[in-house]
């Protein structure tokens, strides 16, 4: 899962989730999160979070969609509780911003989860690249090789 306001100056407080069904029909659930954070894990887990006590498994599942909103500058103040573990937040927004900055200088598939990195069972025989329909598509490389000379 790849967040866009990861390493940015944006946090957000509330998480919504999109289902699409396999009939085309859509529906939306909204999780306030208890302190406002940037960290794929906890937007990732409030986001499984509220589909799996919301979503009622009439059809099966088409696409998902999990956005942010309620937007806040990353360094407005904040109220924290006794019970709030600071320094493992801090922490992991960290490693986050280093894991973050690896991707940036090395290319988005230098740090991976081990998981993905067994048979993902994804199709290698080319059918996932897009080629332009018609004359788009010739005319597209004729002008790419006439820009390399």
């Amino acid at each position: 899962m790849r967040f866009a306001f990861t390493n940015s100056v944006w946090q957000q407080s509330t998480v919504q989730v999109h289902v699409r069904g396999n009939n085309l029909f859509g529906s939306q659930y909204q999780c306030k999160l208890p302190l406002k954070t940037q960290l794929p894990s906890e937007i990732a887990a409030a986001a499984f979070r509220s589909f799996k006590e919301r979503y009622s498994w009439n059809t099966k599942v088409r696409a998902d969609t999990v956005r942010s909103i309620e937007l806040s500058p990353k360094d407005s103040v904040e109220q924290l509780t006794l019970f709030d573990n600071v320094q493992h937040r801090m922490a992991m927004e960290k490693v986050q911003d280093a894991l973050e900055g690896i991707r940036g200088r090395f290319g988005k598939s230098a740090i991976s989860y081990a998981c993905l990195m067994g048979n993902l069972k994804m199709p290698t025989d080319g059918r996932d690249k897009v080629k332009m329909p018609g004359l788009m598509y010739r005319f597209s490389n004729i002008f790419c090789f006439m820009s390399v000379l």
